[in-house]
Order: structure tokens, then C-alpha cells, then sequence
């Protein structure tokens, strides 16, 4: 399969890395990191040890069979825009961000057929420029955004399987991405505040209250919107956060690096789903508020 993969940090280069071992694969990210990529490859450490060698030319991305976009939630419509002219007439587009609301925004964008949502836990971090840390093995899911099990969800399904991103097809991908939001809401703001890892919040009782108390408020919102929540959600965070122990949450590799986080399109599309519904957030709120006094203070030092 052509495969093109749009903003390829430490997620990105993971995913568009493994591909490329049966794909053609181009990506496209950060220019010191490509340019890493393109002398000596894609160095991937930890749970996957090897060596890709993913294209790297814009030649190579054009008319790809499957976009898929791993920028930041914020940057979703600027990122489609500047991807636009490599897309061909059959291109579908996969997201595989955080926030539930990214499908929405491509689907406005190019139409709702075109799209395709998904999810992934997988732990990566940027180490430098031209090499990845696979920190924590992790689920992957995907579906169409009907529910329909089309034969393209199964060609992306297989081709992700068959080398080792082992991939779930869900027949309600909506329900899937709002486990993820949990997910993200209750790991992402704690570890990003403490500037801990993952595991901290299994290890740390005081902190896995914060994490519990946090994702219980949130599944309390989604569900009184009429998107009911598995009732062993919390247990579905803790493994996530065990799983991806030794990894620094994506929120956290923001603030160290005093880049913008996605608090906005994490908690904070929980706290506007509460308010939008006549409802309290009191704790999503709150972690809305202090990281982002932590963004402030990061410019004020920068």
C-alpha cells in the first residue's frame, strides 16, 4: 500500500517506521528530524529495536492510498490544508490523534466519506532528531465512521497487522475515540503537572486518586450525552498507564520542550461538552486551568 503519514514525530515516525518495512511509506515532519531520517534512517529503541528506512522526499508522499495525520489536535485544518495538494481522487485520510473531534473537522474538509477514525496507545518518544524510543506496546483501533465494515477497513487492518501493529476494526470508532479522551484527560494533565512519567500514576496513591477522580467526572459528561461508557473504563486507564510506564506522556514532551499542549481538545473539550449539557467540571477544569498556567509561565520564560 501507498502510505503517506503527515506530521511524523515520535507517533508518527513509529507508526510510518513499521509500515515502511512492506510499504511505501513517505512522511513528512519536522525538517532536522527528516533530515536525520534521511542520511541514516529511522532509529526505533526499546519494545521495537530496528532500523527504516521510510521516503523521505515530497515526490514520494504524493498520491499516497492512505493519509495518515499525527499532528497535534490544534493543528488538524492547517495540517489537511497543507496536505491537500498530495492527496489523490481514492486517497483516505486516518486520524490518529487526540480529541474527539478531529474526524469531524476532516470530514467538514473534505468529505465525510474520505474519513476514517482511529486510535492508538502505543508509548513513543523523540529522542533526537532521526531516532524514537518505543516506550510501551500499546492497542491500535480503527473504523469507519458508520460503523461499517467496508473492505478498506480491512486493507489498513491487515497491512498494520502484518507488521505488527496489531489492529482492532470497531464498529462505533465514536465510542472508541471518547475512551481515548478518558485516557488522555486522566494520564496526560497529571503527568504533564508533575513531570512524571506514566507509571507515577499507579505508583504515587495520591496521584492515582487524582487520575481516578478525574476520569470519573469526564465518563459521567460523555455518558449523560447518550455515548454510554464500558462500565470498566478506569480499569482500561490503569492498564494503559501500565503498559506505557516508562513513558512521558505527550503533554509532558510539550512542556519540557515549551511547546503548546492539547489540553484545549482533551479536558477541555470534556469541560465544553459538560457546559454545553448544563453540567459541572469541576476537576477537568481545574487541570485546564494549571496547565495551562504552565504554558503561560513556559512563554514568559522562553
Amino acid at each position: 500500500m501507498r502510505i503517506t503519514v503527515f506530521g511524523a514525530g515520535s507517533l508518527g515516525s513509529f507508526i510510518g517506521g513499521i509500515l515502511s518495512i512492506k510499504h511505501h511509506v513517505g512522511i513528512i515532519g519536522r525538517h532536522s528530524h527528516i533530515n536525520a531520517i534521511k542520511q541514516k534512517g529511522l532509529r526505533i529503541t526499546g519494545k521495537t529495536n530496528l532500523v527504516a528506512y521510510p521516503k523521505t522526499s515530497l515526490l514520494d508522499c504524493q498520491n499516497p492510498e492512505l493519509l495518515i495525520l499525527t499532528v497535534k489536535a490544534y493543528d488538524t485544518k492547517k495540517a489537511l490544508l497543507d496536505a491537500y495538494p498530495l492527496l489523490g481522487p481514492d486517497t483516505s485520510v486516518l486520524s490518529l490523534q487526540n480529541g474527539f473531534l478531529n474526524e469531524k473537522i476532516i470530514g467538514d474538509m473534505i468529505g465525510s466519506r474520505k474519513v476514517i477514525g482511529g486510535t492508538t496507545s502505543h508509548g513513543v518518544t523523540l529522542i533526537r532528531p532521526g531516532e524514537i524510543n518505543h516506550t510501551g506496546l500499546g492497542d491500535t483501533v480503527i473504523g469507519e465512521m458508520d460503523g461499517r465494515i467496508t473492505p478498506r477497513i480491512k486493507s489498513i487492518s491487515s497491512v498494520f497487522d502484518e507488521v505488527g501493529i496489531q489492529t482492532r476494526i470497531s464498529r462505533n470508532i465514536t465510542k472508541e475515540l471518547y475512551i481515548k479522551t478518558i485516557v488522555n484527560a486522566g494520564i496526560n494533565p497529571v503527568t504533564a503537572l508533575f513531570h512524571c512519567k506514566n507509571g507515577a500514576l499507579l505508583t504515587n496513591p495520591f496521584l492515582a486518586q487524582v487520575l481516578e477522580l478525574t476520569c470519573k467526572e469526564a465518563v459521567d459528561i460523555i455518558n449523560s450525552s447518550g455515548i454510554i461508557l464500558p462500565s470498566d473504563i478506569i480499569k482500561t486507564v490503569k492498564k494503559i498507564a501500565q503498559c506505557t510506564s516508562d513513558n512521558y506522556s505527550s503533554m509532558v514532551q510539550s512542556i519540557q520542550r515549551h511547546k503548546k499542549t492539547e489540553i484545549d481538545q482533551i479536558n477541555g473539550e470534556i469541560v465544553a461538552l459538560a457546559e454545553k449539557l448544563g453540567r459541572p467540571a469541576p476537576l477537568n477544569k481545574m487541570l485546564v486551568l494549571l496547565v495551562k498556567a504552565l504554558e503561560y509561565e513556559n512563554a514568559a520564560v522562553a
